[in-house]
């Protein structure tokens, strides 16, 4: 007897032994129907429905899909997945799984917990308001989105938010003004909000994630607390673990031996205890060992991009033959064209003068055909513009004479990719203006300029933020309209292909409803399977507003705008805090995950140059 159970424990060793070896685990990346993605899912309370076309290739030969976090319905016809357990009962951290070949392959979902902020406010006693309002960065800056109600002395509401740093102001019988109760933060802009930080037990809790030491076939990390759940994926597949194996908090894995037959492939590591989740971890694998050089990396893996961008008209004029001011006298100097063009990069790409800076990817600004006359602003001071910045498109597939041409565009870029340098171009998907033959063809597909109330819809950016025009002679694409959607996402499509880009950033990001982002990402998937696209978007909002998104069905990332205000602040002006700069890196860690994409800008075309600031010559504002 004593015999039989000495059996069974050597037997149970081995079995753990072999788990924690990927033994019972066959990887097959050529089976995977899943895009790769550095993004998880966000589950939400107020959205519950994952639709599985962002990330699935190809439905075909999947033998079943399940989650495991919950309760859930497969609606098969529509390829969406319904959480049916109520949102606290949804795990932290949880996967929707595809069965494929006896293979399953796992997408990570974390469930996004909103934390209730209160707002209060104390008027002295020689106010008495009859209404208290509160608008701010987490709703629209719209003040009847926020009502507070009266508590004897004081006024009072709350507001359900992720965990980050906002801005606010109080609107008290229709004035705005700052909550004397609370701290302000510079708005970035020469003025200041009231600052709210909304933070939950995690904080206090730290829980944390790092790796410890590898070989070529195994890594180990470390976490700070016992974890209740662990995912560790090699691209789309779980490595099974048993926690049992956890050791001082330290748990050693094997790196899959298939991963020595693909040039580039990633691990990823998630963990969750109570209701917190850990910072991610990111390990690169080159022919299954982890890099560790960083020569080693490329100009396709995006976390390394070092971005520089060009407003072509300002950069470098390198044909002056081409060179072509609009010469009105209604128009500034500074607002009519300086003769820069795409040969004035393109010799710069020869002489070496990026390999100087140490950059590898340039931000080429739109290089559509502009109008070649001046155009008058509608609000004040109605100023007078020439389209020298490119975003007035007239054509939306030809290059502005002013710029060069497609032979000279070309060179550029396979001047570029010799010297392994990617290019993204600014893609204006909004708008175009009144003269391009697509609007005067099909003026039915803008938005309406007139509200029903009467109003112009004109930079209208919160209220109205999927419709405003950006001008009178700028009309708003309807991408409501699927034709809308469809032809605009073409045109992209064509000028990628057609010219071998690496990607696009794309203006206005926010004023045009996801679907033509889901839209155009599929088109970019389908269409360049075998390359790496890098999307990047402009938004200025709220985390939560720039994080919608982003995602793997749409864009890889947005510039984090509201990190460099407050980076600027400390850096370059006198009015920033060290904590607060470190309240906004986390809450941006938070909500993008640790190894975002996201651009950590210092600077563009809309804003003042850092520098400028830097030494006052100019202050915000």
């Amino acid at each position: 007897m004593e015999k039989i159970k000495l059996l069974i424990v050597v037997l149970a060793v081995l079995f753990l032994a072999s788990c924690t070896q990927n033994n019972d685990v066959k990887f097959d990346l050529q089976n995977d129907p899943l895009y790769f993605s550095f993004t998880p899912i966000k589950i939400q309370s107020d959205n519950l429905i994952i639709e599985l076309t962002d990330y699935v290739n190809d439905f075909t030969d999947i033998d079943s899909i399940y989650f495991d976090g919950g309760d859930f319905s497969y609606n098969k016809s529509n390829k969406t997945i319904k959480m049916l357990s109520e949102f606290t009962d949804i795990n932290p951290l949880s996967s929707v799984n595809f069965v494929k070949s006896e293979n399953t392959y796992s997408l990570v979902c974390i469930k996004k917990q909103n934390i209730k902020s209160e707002i209060k406010y104390f008027p002295s006693d020689s106010i008495k308001p009859e209404s208290v309002k509160v608008a701010g960065n987490f709703n629209s800056w719209n003040p009847d989105n926020m009502i507070l109600a009266k508590n004897g002395d004081f006024w009072s509401g709350t507001v359900e938010l992720s965990q980050g740093i906002y801005q606010y102001q109080l609107v008290v019988d229709g004035i705005w003004q700052n909550n004397p109760n609370n701290d302000t933060i510079s708005n970035g802009i020469g003025g200041y909000n009231t600052l709210l930080l909304s933070k939950d037990e995690c904080e206090t809790i730290g829980f944390t994630l790092q790796t410890v030491s590898h070989t070529d076939t195994e890594i180990t990390i470390e976490s700070s607390y016992l974890p209740e759940s662990l995912f560790i994926l090699w691209q789309n597949q779980k490595i099974p673990i048993d926690l049992n194996n956890f050791s001082n908090k330290r748990y050693t894995f094997n790196i899959p031996k298939e991963a020595k037959d693909v040039k580039r492939s990633h691990i990823r590591v998630y963990a969750s205890y109570k209701n917190c989740i850990a910072n991610d971890l990111l390990i690169p694998l080159e022919n299954g060992k982890v890099i560790m050089n960083t020569e080693l990396l490329s100009r396709s893996d995006k976390q390394n991009n070092l971005m520089y961008f060009m407003l072509v008209d300002r950069f470098k004029d390198g044909d002056s033959l081409n060179k072509k001011k609009l010469n009105d006298p209604r128009v500034e100097e500074k607002a009519d064209y300086y003769g820069g063009d795409l040969a004035g990069i393109n010799e710069c790409l020869k002489n070496g003068y990026f390999d100087e800076l140490g950059v590898n990817c340039l931000w080429i600004s739109p290089i559509f055909q502009n109008p070649y006359e001046a155009y008058q602003e509608y609000p004040e001071p109605r100023r007078y513009f020439s389209g020298y910045h490119g975003y007035w498109p007239i054509s939306s597939v030809d290059i502005d004479t002013r710029f060069g041409n497609e032979t000279i565009f070309k060179s550029l870029i396979d001047n570029a990719h010799n010297k392994e340098m990617n290019v993204i171009l600014d893609f204006v998907a909004n708008h175009v203006h009144e003269k391009n033959p697509l609007y005067a063809e099909h003026p039915e597909w803008a938005t309406d300029l007139y509200l029903d109330d009467g109003r112009i819809n004109i930079r209208i950016w919160d209220e109205c933020r999927l419709t405003t025009w950006f001008d009178t002679f700028l009309p708003s694409w309807d991408f409501e309209n699927p034709e809308v959607t469809d032809t605009i996402s073409d045109i992209a499509i064509n000028w990628l292909t057609k010219y071998q880009l690496d990607g696009f950033r794309h203006d206005a990001t926010k004023h045009i409803p996801t679907v033509f982002w889901k839209t155009l990402t599929k088109k970019i998937r389908d269409s360049q399977s075998d390359k790496s696209i890098y999307q990047i978007g402009e938004t200025f909002g709220s985390r939560d507003l720039i994080d919608s998104y982003v995602s793997t069905g749409m864009l890889d990332a947005k510039f984090d705008f509201n990190l460099y205000f407050d980076a600027r602040n400390c850096f370059a002006d006198s009015i920033g805090d060290m904590k607060i700069l470190s309240e906004s890196l986390n809450a941006s860690l938070l909500m993008y995950g640790s190894h975002n994409l996201m651009g950590n800008i210092t600077g563009n075309h809309d804003l003042t140059r850092f520098i400028t600031v830097a030494d006052h010559s100019i202050y915000p504002g």
